[in-house]
């Protein structure tokens, strides 16, 4: 049997519609990357830049991928021509690489994959390439429509879009007291999380006008909310450390009368993650994550897309463990 098909059947979704879709997606996928860095070439040449994409192994182009083919399937379902497609991947790819680049600026990282080798300003390489990813977003828009009105819309739309991801991540700086875990949810986690995931429709929606595509667009936002309490749960000391916002560590705050402050010097302790205090939240933390995401695919289920609540399950499981949270899943599944 093909090498590719056996590492999805490994998923646990053997000959499902789903399955069959996200394999044809995937080479709808590796056509989208080929383009936008052909369309990279024409702003700078390739001795340039440096692309550091790259695979052992199909489960691992997957693994790395996951979600831009889940959204561009998502696409392929409703029928839309793949040269649309395409484009609407383009976009997404940039999108996201201008958040990435805002990050790397925020954070003093270098994340992503395309990296300027003549500058070594890190925020001038980050900022130029931001231009770049702009520029090449503009260009896909170019290629959807001839209509100077649907193209307004589309650059007013993710323009709108990325500002009400940065106001999320805005305030995500930590103080001595932080706001109660629904609060969190409300005013950061819908932002940097749900509304994140969702740039991937801002343009589709306006080229569309497509009713079902809107309703796939509200599971998406849910599937962006866990995505990012999971991330919470990863970055739980991490977060604390750098003076961030999180999930988790307003669950601990407030189901214990504890400040910031005193989380912090008990945090130090060895046995921290051990104690109650902590995986009590923890737990809490994981369900609420999962019961979101598994709301998110029944609302995507809802929209025609086909995935229930067992796949969406299985494709859960496959989030945790490659975010390094095989035992938290444990924790869930022996609740």
């Amino acid at each position: 049997m093909d090498n590719k098909i056996q590492d999805y059947i490994s998923l646990g979704l053997k000959n499902s519609k789903l399955i069959k879709l996200l394999i044809s997606t995937i080479k709808t996928h590796e056509i989208m990357e080929k383009t936008y860095t052909t369309r990279l070439k024409t702003y700078i040449s390739d001795e340039k830049f440096v692309n550091e994409k790259s695979y052992k192994s199909y489960m691992n182009y997957l693994e790395k991928n996951f979600f831009s083919i889940l959204l561009l399937s998502i696409f392929k379902n409703l029928k839309i021509s793949k040269d649309k497609i395409t484009e609407y991947g383009i976009i997404l790819h940039s999108l996201r690489g201008m958040v990435t680049c805002a990050d790397n600026i925020i954070d003093k990282e270098s994340k992503g994959s395309i990296f300027l080798t003549s500058i070594s300003s890190h925020v001038l390489s980050n900022t130029m390439l931001s231009i770049i990813q702009q520029n090449i977003i503009n260009n896909s828009i170019d290629e959807l429509t001839i209509d100077s009105y649907k193209k307004n819309r589309m650059v007013q739309g993710y323009t709108k879009a990325l500002y009400s991801v940065a106001l999320g991540e805005n305030l995500r700086e930590l103080g001595e007291i932080i706001e109660e875990p629904k609060e969190i949810i409300e005013n950061i986690h819908k932002k940097i999380g749900g509304e994140l995931l969702q740039l991937a429709f801002v343009i589709p929606s306006i080229n569309e006008e497509n009713e079902i595509l809107n309703q796939a667009k509200d599971g998406i936002f849910q599937i962006g909310i866990a995505l990012q309490l999971l991330d919470d749960i990863c970055d739980f000391k991490e977060d604390l450390d750098e003076n961030k916002k999180n999930y988790l560590l307003s669950k601990i705050s407030h189901k214990n009368n504890l400040n910031v402050l005193k989380i912090k010097e008990v945090s130090n302790d060895e046995n921290f993650m051990l104690s109650e205090i902590y995986l009590d939240s923890y737990r809490e933390s994981i369900n609420e994550a999962v019961e979101t995401a598994l709301y998110g695919f029944e609302l995507l289920g809802n929209s025609g897309y086909p995935i229930n609540r067992n796949q969406g399950e299985l494709i859960l499981k496959f989030m945790f463990n490659i975010r390094g949270l095989s035992k938290a899943w444990e924790f869930y599944k022996n609740k």
